[in-house]
């Protein structure tokens, strides 16, 4: 792959919050955690499993545990500051709610694998976390690679790429993380929503 086409690849990869409820066909499955069995891991010890759940009852417990999580999270979000706060709103497209999606793969982290890491960081709680946490990021990632598509809502790229010094003054000042925090927050919460009017930017 040239650097164009990686570029492509990157640019194109978004979070996807609408499935039809087709069905997918096996090799597609394989291809994703193909391209995710390579992702690069802490002393290549590759803590990860990938279990595909297709049968509807399993996924229903899972969504169930899912939507318990999310009302604790409704409550939490509570406490967050006022200023940070989005207009709720009723999601739409519920037919084509990850809910609907034929086949869901967990990625399944094997911590017994720490035991693989140097002494060092094998008895540094912080840091063993660290390595294993990322280790299971970047298999997430790759997999997200490879379903690629869309647009993403990003910081400009002036405002973050440095050339041999990057001083206090090349930081966000608090006014310009508050301003950022808002605009995410409305467009990610705008797509979880699905269906809610595009034109919601923050600006």
């Amino acid at each position: 792959m040239d650097y164009n086409n990686l570029l492509d690849l990157v640019k194109n990869r978004r979070t996807i919050r609408r499935f039809k409820s087709d069905p997918i066909p096996d090799e597609y499955m394989d291809m994703i955690i193909e391209a995710a069995r390579w992702a690069p891991s802490g002393y290549n010890l590759q803590p990860w499993e990938f279990v595909m759940i297709k049968d509807k009852s399993l996924r229903d417990s899972i969504l169930q545990w899912i939507h318990d999580y999310h009302k604790l999270i409704m409550k939490t979000e509570k406490a967050r500051e006022e200023w940070q706060q989005v207009p709720s709103h009723p999601a739409r497209d519920l037919e084509m709610d990850f809910r609907n999606a034929p086949v869901f793969i967990l990625l399944l982290g094997d911590t017994p694998t720490q035991i693989g890491l140097p002494t060092s960081m094998r008895y540094d709680a912080e840091r063993r976390q660290t390595i294993y946490t990322s280790s299971l990021a970047n298999a997430y990632l790759y997999m997200s690679l490879a379903v690629a598509e869309g647009e993403k809502f990003l910081r400009d790229r002036k405002k973050m790429v440095h050339h041999d010094y990057c001083g206090k003054e090349d930081f966000h000042t608090d006014e310009e993380v508050n301003d950022f925090i808002k605009k995410t927050r409305i467009w990610t919460i705008t797509q979880h929503r699905r269906g809610i009017d595009k034109g919601i930017t923050g600006e």
